[in-house]
């Protein structure tokens, strides 16, 4: 099979953008097995063919899904700056933090279940998605580390792995219970839960 091609001018990247949205929606809704290549083709207004100058497969597109989540996340942590925040409670600080990852949570929660389940089924989608997570544990971590002299934990690492894990598995529990990120009470909740961890 040919060498799949990024695009770089505008037409290009707008067709592989509409093969993107239209993966995203035939996943959220059928998980990978229970898609085809062809029926993203269709629901992009594009060829077969064309789907494959941009992708290998539909699991290629798939994969390259959880990446932009995951990486979206990071670039929330990455200019998530400590500093610009001195003065403020940390519980606000805390609770700002969960209000922006949970609304990028929110917004592709469907394709996140699906990759979930998958991860029991398939090693290198596993591979893959810890490999994300281990990276998001690593900035939150250096998040944490920029409050240092405030915090009650002295153990980073296991810090950053204690509240990562116990947000994602709030917003999951949440979702499954029909909760969504606007719920002020249950961030308020969770904002107190974190910050009480965290906070001397």
């Amino acid at each position: 099979m040919a060498k799949t091609r990024n695009p770089i001018q505008e037409r290009g990247l707008d067709t592989k953008l509409r093969i993107i949205e239209a993966g995203f929606a035939s996943f959220s809704r059928k998980g990978l097995h229970g898609t085809n290549s062809r029926e993203i083709a269709a629901a992009a207004g594009v060829s077969i063919g064309t789907f494959y100058t941009y992708f290998k497969d539909k699991r290629q597109l798939f994969i390259e899904l959880i990446q932009t989540h995951c990486g979206k996340i990071l670039e929330v942590l990455n200019t998530f700056q400590v500093e610009n925040y001195q003065g403020q409670e940390p519980r606000e600080v805390v609770r700002t933090l969960i209000c922006a990852v949970w609304a990028l949570h929110d917004s592709v929660y469907p394709l996140n279940q699906k990759a979930m389940a998958l991860r029991q089924m398939d090693p290198e989608i596993d591979r893959i998605i810890a490999e994300q997570e281990e990276a998001i544990m690593r900035r939150l971590m250096l998040v944490l580390q920029g409050v240092q002299d405030k915090l009650r934990v002295r153990d980073m690492e296991t810090a950053a792995w204690l509240v990562g894990w116990i947000i994602k598995e709030v917003m999951f529990s949440a979702h499954r219970a029909n909760l969504k990120a606007d719920n002020p009470q249950l961030l308020d909740e969770l904002a107190d839960l974190v910050s009480r961890y965290l906070f001397a």
